[in-house]
């Protein structure tokens, strides 16, 4: 699964629109757009959604492996 598959539906399982992600992030509505699209993050906004979304690193590797290996 690709990564923003699985921070979109992280996102949308707290019911949370983009801009307000993007707000905890200190990013931009369009920001998480790009991220939800396909756009690879900065590996401490990884660490922050991993915080936010309240999953380990390793959890979410499990998730996206197969898409980055």
């Amino acid at each position: 699964m690709k990564l923003g598959v699985v921070i979109k539906r992280e996102r949308l399982k707290k019911k949370w629109r983009q801009e307000d992600l993007g707000n905890l992030l200190g990013r931009s509505q369009t920001n998480i757009s790009d991220i939800e699209n396909g756009e690879i993050p900065k590996f401490t906004i990884v660490c922050m959604l991993c915080e936010i979304f309240a999953i380990s690193p390793n959890e979410l590797w499990e998730e996206i492996r197969d898409e980055y290996t």
